[in-house]
């Protein structure tokens, strides 16, 4: 058991949320590890990025602060086939990754509890899975057959830097019957792309005031 993942609260500063170290930061581009940790004995492979943005905070916190919208701007091929708000602190995400030009197809439902926080000029936006027994009634017609997300977690960062900003993003998962090789190379193939797409809307709400 995950005792860290499990417990009653969190926040974005939660162990859970540092199972990588940081990447330097680029001159350009991204820069990014992939790699393996363990939290609480159980293995959980991820990945890890940091990128240098022109776009200021506050467009990157409103790209992040709606992810019941997300699913309608993010292009599908990163497959956030439903985001659907529970309550005021948890999602119903159906995800429908393919890695190796679709060769490797890894169809997920979740719940995800749902945190952000802001230090100074400083904006974090953090998930992480939860047991989505207490949910289910209220999800009728929404679960799929896919199958439910083993433990796993995620967060964004951004904060000033320089003339822009300076955007961190990890995501884990627990390992046990993934491909993590290819899980590993998917991570650095996708979300690079991934992150770029969460620019150009931030970009777009920056520019809209």
């Amino acid at each position: 058991m995950l005792v860290l993942i499990v417990s009653a609260a969190f926040g974005c500063d939660d162990a859970v949320f540092r199972t990588l170290a940081a990447p330097p930061i680029p001159k350009s581009g991204k820069s990014s590890v992939t790699g393996d940790s363990t939290i609480d004995g159980a293995r959980v492979i991820g990945a890890r990025f940091t990128m240098v943005s022109d776009v200021p905070v506050s467009g990157w916190r409103g790209a992040l602060s709606n992810p019941e919208r997300q699913d309608d701007w993010v292009p599908e091929r990163f497959g956030y086939d439903l985001v659907e708000k529970v309550d005021d602190t948890h999602m119903y995400l159906q995800v429908n990754v393919g890695f190796l030009f679709g060769a490797v197809q890894i169809r997920r439902q979740l719940v995800a509890e749902l945190a952000s926080q802001a230090t100074g000029s400083r904006f974090v936006t953090c998930w992480r899975r939860v047991n989505p027994d207490p949910y289910k009634a209220g999800l009728a017609g929404m679960v799929s057959d896919a199958t439910w997300q083993d433990p796993s977690a995620g967060w964004w960062s951004v904060e000033p830097f320089g003339s822009g900003t300076v955007v961190g993003y990890q995501w884990w998962t627990l390992a046990a019957g993934l491909p993590t090789a290819v899980v590993k190379f998917g991570a650095t193939q996708t979300l690079p792309d991934l992150m770029d797409a969460f620019e150009a809307q931030a970009r777009s709400l920056a520019k809209a005031g």
